[in-house]
């Protein structure tokens, strides 16, 4: 009688795996559109300006330089993925509606976190991923 229980729980839980599984793993997230000509605003909602230029600082000179900027971190990074994030920059410069799946998302998110401090990182993030001020 306890093999046949058990053997149900398992396949209720396949079941429900198979089911549920998809958006519990991501495998159904979507690619998303980004405009990365947004202006970055600060925490007074004005924009932000890049100290050596004075212009408007943009998701994507942000995000730009964080996937091309190197940090020690990287040294040992292979060319493979540093070939990756240059390709990855080139797609986003200047483009008001780049599809990218959720991994280029989460790369950038990471890169800008390692670059930058909360005065961008918090802007940024909320023009990447709008869910992450609900993730509180």
């Amino acid at each position: 009688m306890k093999n046949v229980i058990f053997v149900l729980m398992l396949l209720a839980a396949a079941v429900l795996l198979f089911v549920f599984g998809p958006p519990v793993f991501g495998a159904d997230e979507k690619p998303k559109t980004i405009d990365f000509t947004q202006v970055l605003i600060g925490v007074d909602g004005k924009a932000l300006f890049n100290p050596e230029t004075k212009v408007t600082l943009t998701l994507g000179e942000v995000a730009i330089t964080a996937l091309e900027t190197m940090n020690q971190e990287d040294r040992d990074m292979p060319g493979a993925k540093k070939f990756q994030m240059d390709e990855l920059a080139r797609k986003i410069h200047g483009n008001k509606a780049a599809v990218l799946p959720v991994e280029d998302i989460t790369l950038i998110k990471e890169r800008i976190g390692k670059a930058y401090g909360p005065m961008v990182v918090g802007p940024a993030w909320r023009l990447l991923d709008p869910a992450t001020e609900q993730k509180k």
